[in-house]
């Protein structure tokens, strides 16, 4: 596996992680780690009940911010700490976002039509992954993008959930 299919593959066992965490306090489960499928999806949780399945899939606010973040994740664009920034911020190779919300709900239309078109079975969540959270807070999450995301009526997910922060999910409506 290459270097940046690694650290892909670190970032979703992650990000299942922290939000099996969540789900089960939120819905009395006691869901562990079962197996990782050869294919799709991306993990099998089970406990006494059954087996919930995730599929993960991480957004950005466009093509060149995603870039950006995975060339500074591969270490070929400079990562700046913040007393740098503040110290010389001329020196800085700045990256901006404009519009950030409406870009957003953009690559999340085009996420949800693209993992829709497969069928991961009937018991499969969605857990789309926001990279940069502090464009976007909780409140401008719930109240600016969600009620503008367009599930696909081919969805065949359980359940659909967003995460700026994988504390807190916002659940997209299901028109399954």
């Amino acid at each position: 596996m290459s270097g940046a299919g690694h650290l892909n593959a670190e970032v979703e066992r992650a990000t299942a992680q922290n939000f099996i965490r969540w789900y089960n306090k939120q819905n009395g489960r006691d869901l562990a780690f079962s197996r990782t499928p050869e294919n799709a999806p991306d993990f099998v949780y089970s406990d006494k009940d059954g087996e919930l399945a995730l599929e993960i899939t991480t957004v950005y606010y466009g093509n060149e911010h995603a870039r950006a973040t995975n060339e500074t994740a591969r270490g070929t664009r400079r990562a700046y700490a913040m007393q740098e920034i503040i110290d010389a911020p001329e020196s800085v190779e700045w990256h901006s976002v404009d519009n950030p919300e409406p870009r957003l709900i953009a690559s999340i239309n085009r996420g949800l039509t693209n993992k829709c078109q497969n069928d991961y079975g009937s018991e499969c969540l969605l857990v789309i992954r926001v990279v940069c959270p502090a464009l976007t807070s909780d409140f401008e999450l719930e109240t600016a993008v969600i009620p503008h995301v367009s599930v696909p009526n081919n969805n065949r997910f359980l359940g659909m959930f967003v995460t700026r922060n994988q504390e807190t999910y916002f659940e997209l409506p299901n028109r399954r």
